[in-house]
């Protein structure tokens, strides 16, 4: 289990092209919509070539964590989560091997770290996707987040998985989203202990019961001391 901080956020793109219908023979006659969208998705995969502008406490707490939390995670963990990542998900288009496409279409999932905003990520694809042929909309988007890892919730949850003899890894970022992405403007701190994924996104994606157990332990435990400590502090000003 790998205590965790912040996240990465995430923007979803729906990319169409259009072109112009002709024989598979006579390709000079048409215009391929699938070669528009291919020149469109080398444009959205150069993002991953983006500077990210990342607080040091974040990138030092990943590079500390990397050597215990890839054997869990994969190999390549601390990478992607200090970068903007480009999956293209859905391709479609054409109807025949011998017809020239009119249409096609595309949807991609950009995951950005903390340090890269929608904002710049959204600026780059107006300027990027100016081609003939091509529409994109946005279909998701929300900001990466991130608390401190000196933060009082990060300490605390810490705490309360030493006490809860749970075998607590190095604090880092996670590369998926939870519902802390509701709460994008600092004033909501986030950080708790993740269950050890595994297949995610493949054929039996599971987690172990037994961590489940202990998260959820850990977690009334770091709601409790905290509680306890703001209840202390009231009676103190008291």
């Amino acid at each position: 289990m790998v205590l965790r901080f912040g996240e990465k956020g995430f923007v979803w793109i729906e990319i169409t092209a259009e072109g112009r219908a002709a024989h598979g023979a006579h390709v000079h006659l048409g215009v391929n919509a699938i070669d528009r969208l291919r020149e469109a998705l080398d444009r959205v995969s150069a993002l991953r070539r983006l500077a990210v502008a990342m607080p040091a406490s974040v990138r030092d707490a990943i590079a500390r964590a990397k050597a215990v939390s890839e054997p869990l995670c994969g190999a390549g963990e601390a990478e992607i989560l200090s970068a903007i990542t480009v999956n293209t998900g859905i391709v479609t288009g054409g109807v025949s091997p011998n017809l020239v496409p009119s249409s096609a279409r595309a949807a991609i999932d950009l995951r950005l770290p903390v340090g890269v905003t929608s904002e710049a990520v959204l600026a780059t694809l107006h300027q990027e996707l100016d081609l003939p042929g091509i529409k994109w909309r946005v279909l998701r988007c929300f900001e990466p987040n991130h608390t401190d890892p000196g933060d009082e919730i990060v300490t605390c949850c810490a705490a309360a998985a030493r006490t809860s003899s749970a075998r607590l890894r190095p604090s880092t970022c996670v590369s998926a989203a939870s519902d802390a992405r509701w709460f994008p403007d600092g004033r909501n701190p986030d950080g708790g202990l993740w269950a050890t994924p595994h297949n995610m996104g493949a054929p039996d994606e599971y987690a172990d019961i037994a961590e489940l157990a202990i998260v959820s332990r850990v977690h009334a435990l770091t709601a409790f001391d905290m509680l306890t400590r703001e209840n202390r502090a009231s009676e103190n000003r008291e």
